[in-house]
């Protein structure tokens, strides 16, 4: 693609955030270009299929189908070519523009553009970054902050012809297209690396570092066959206790203040507790005293997951700051000449082949595991040397992967930034692609 270059005359759109704009472009508020429609209906009474905030992707506007949602209340009618703008703070970059017609959750704005507005313009104004936080600006409200059509309506979109509009949606449809499939690339990496990883992990606890070791057939389909020397018995053996955490009380800033590890605080890739944006919680002396944390205990997730990721995770304690766990977490203290980390890379090994999943119980959409079915599976008890050996060659062996790993995320990281970045420069009038498109009709017709 040739070098993007600017429009050849601007002007001062009288909006700061906006800056200058091409002299030909047209600003005005929002209200006299777009209509907000608030038309309300009963769900349950419309045989219309519904939609909520979690059907669109952030920052893309594309839509999951492949989530089904069921509303049991009041929703928005939308229409072919309506704008579906989520109003809540964290939702604000979710943005759809609708190649059908349905219900959406009341809180997105259903917004219908006016004649001199066509609807894939108005989604990507709707998509740029510089908009968004303009929308954040003007949000209210304390617990769940969100936008209203009233603040919307007073900002003022800028925009072109319709001919114009048309040029820069088909450029950045291209140029969109062409840096998704770069990250679509890049997410295949990721998920082969994540797969290589477990696959590491998976061997070394079930199969050991030495290649020549007499092998036995453990009689359990995702061990298989395992040293000859290494016991198998029930994973209970390898804990003195499982006990679960305690939630306490809000902070009061007294000597009881300590951190409380949540499950949000599980790095499930590193397989440890991340060691930023803490919860400090009010615990009890006497709380502290029964189920105070030290370093090297295993936390085991007991509630929470879902379809896509089951309940059951372990990470291994590593903060030498005064904690507890969450109720949602059960303390797994190990028994002696048991090695943390093996017993963390084991327990990773178990999730992976999901014979966590023969502990779940589920009810009202939580899923709950239960400990004492999950620890009476099966597990490899290597001697304890070998464990250390088994967790050193896996600590050497999985930092490579995470350093391979990290460098694809950051390159995402960029696409999706640059993604960004283009959008507001085509929609506010920075860059000119008339002439792009000129460039590939000529190619086309050549």
């Amino acid at each position: 693609m040739s070098e993007l270059q600017r429009y050849p005359d601007y002007k001062d759109s009288g909006v700061p955030w906006l800056g200058e704009i091409p002299s030909h472009w047209k600003a005005k508020r929002i209200k006299f270009v777009v209509n907000n429609i608030n038309s309300k209906v009963d769900a349950v009474e419309s045989d219309r299929r519904y939609f909520g905030l979690e059907n669109i992707e952030s920052f893309t506007g594309k839509l999951k189908n492949n989530i089904e949602l069921v509303s049991e209340g009041i929703a928005n009618e939308f229409e072919y070519g309506d704008i579906l703008f989520g109003k809540l703070r964290p939702y604000l970059s979710k943005v759809y523009m609708s190649n059908l017609s349905g219900l959406v959750s009341t809180e997105a704005l259903v917004l219908r553009p006016k004649e001199s507005i066509t609807p894939d313009f108005l989604k990507y104004y709707c998509l740029s970054p510089d908009f968004i936080d303009q929308v954040n600006g003007s949000t209210f409200g304390s617990k769940m902050p969100r936008a209203s059509w009233e603040g919307i309506s007073s900002f003022k979109i800028v925009y072109p012809s319709i001919q114009e509009q048309r040029i820069i949606v088909d450029f950045l449809e291209n140029e969109l297209g062409n840096i998704d499939a770069l990250i679509s690339k890049q997410q295949q990496l990721l998920d082969k690396l994540a797969e290589q990883r477990s696959a590491v992990i998976t061997h070394a606890v079930t199969k050991g570092l030495n290649p020549n070791a007499p092998m036995k057939d453990s009689g359990v389909e995702w061990l298989g066959r395992l040293p000859q020397h290494w016991l198998l018995t029930r994973l209970k053996n390898s804990i003195s206790s499982a006990q679960n955490g305690v939630w306490g009380n809000e902070a009061e800033e007294d000597d009881n203040d300590l951190v409380c590890i949540r499950v949000a605080d599980f790095d499930r890739n590193k397989l440890i507790v991340k060691d930023n944006n803490l919860t400090i919680r009010n615990i009890s002396k006497r709380d502290y005293a029964n189920r105070g944390l030290k370093v090297g205990d295993l936390l085991l997730e007991k509630s929470g997951g879902g379809d896509k990721q089951l309940v059951g995770c372990v990470v291994l304690n590593t903060l030498n700051d005064k904690s507890v766990c969450s109720n949602f977490v059960a303390k797994v203290s190990l028994a002696d000449g048991m090695d943390p980390r093996y017993w963390t890379y084991h327990h990773n090994a178990l999730y992976a082949a999901k014979v966590n999943s023969r502990s779940i119980k589920q009810s009202t959409g939580i899923q709950n595991l239960d400990s004492t079915l999950y620890f009476n599976e099966l597990a490899c008890f290597p001697p304890i040397e070998e464990q250390r050996k088994i967790a050193y060659y896996l600590d050497k062996e999985t930092q490579k992967v995470d350093k391979m790993s990290e460098a694809i995320k950051n390159i995402i990281v960029k696409l999706q930034e640059y993604r960004l970045a283009l959008i507001t420069q085509a929609v506010t009038g920075k860059i000119d692609v008339r002439y792009i498109s000129k460039d590939l009709d000529v190619e086309e017709a050549g």
